[in-house]
């Protein structure tokens, strides 16, 4: 009996499939690029954000300065100098000619004379009040 011996081969390769060492190297090359990609992402996202800050400085910085000059501004307006010399100027208005001192005789009331909106009210009051009506809210908000 004879055998037919056939040398050993090797095996072909599959169509499409790329050789063992191909494949790690395109696997490192695409994962390295996933990263560097992923890393100039976070590094334009970072520099953004700082534009962003800068900018946001500035207009803190630009409404510091509106204020401060305003503040200069209520200052200089509101200088008794500068209310005599409107009120002389403008308004016409003069110093007192004449000067009257009144005398007051009589016992010091026993209680306040105010107006019951300018006293402090009470805590239980308070509690009470469910929140006045809108003329007490207006008379409120009057300076006098």
């Amino acid at each position: 009996m004879a055998a037919i011996q056939r040398p050993a081969t090797l095996p072909r390769a599959i169509p499409g499939r790329l050789r063992s060492g191909r494949l790690p190297l395109m696997m490192a090359a695409i994962l390295l690029t996933g990263a560097a990609a992923l890393q100039v992402n976070q590094f334009s996202a970072v520099a953004g954000t700082g534009y962003e800050i800068e900018d946001l400085k500035r207009a803190r910085g630009e409404k510091q300065a509106t204020n401060h000059a305003r503040e200069a501004e209520v200052a200089r307006l509101s200088s008794l100098a500068r209310v005599e010399i409107e009120a002389r100027l403008r308004l016409g208005m003069v110093p007192p000619t004449k000067v009257v001192h009144l005398e007051i005789t009589g016992e010091v009331p026993d209680h306040q004379t105010l107006p019951t909106r300018y006293l402090p009210r009470e805590q239980g009051a308070e509690a009470e009040s469910d929140g006045g009506s809108f003329w007490d809210h207006v008379l409120d908000l009057l300076p006098f």
